[in-house]
């Protein structure tokens, strides 16, 4: 028997959870592990989290490369895209999007294939 039209056929992927981890609020830092720097113990309790400051900046690749070498395998990182290119107030073109990775040199956040 075929499947209706729009009914799922694929078994949905993993959920991560996590927000800005600078962010966390300090009456919650009670439910993280004790040891480590602030991103490993937020790592020891959420899945992923979201790079705020990418928004304003793009960061070095060695900074990236040290955020991914802080966490276990399988933890996903999220970034804002850099206001250069699609707020116009910072003076985005149309044509920024294009070449938006070669600026982000995101290479270390992007997991490793199994």
């Amino acid at each position: 028997m075929e499947p209706n039209a729009g009914t799922a056929t694929t078994t949905p992927g993993p959920v991560y959870a996590g927000c800005a981890s600078s962010y966390l609020p300090r009456d919650t830092w009670h439910h993280l592990p004790l040891e480590g720097r602030h991103l490993q113990r937020y790592a020891g309790r959420l899945n992923a989290a979201e790079i705020n400051t990418s928004f304003h900046r793009p960061h070095q690749v060695q900074t990236y490369a040290r955020w991914a070498g802080a966490v276990a395998h399988g933890f996903r990182f999220s970034l804002k895209v850099w206001c250069m290119f699609h707020n116009t107030a910072s003076g985005a073109a149309p044509g920024n999007a294009v070449t938006l990775s070669q600026h982000l040199n995101i290479a270390p956040l992007t997991p490793a294939a199994p």
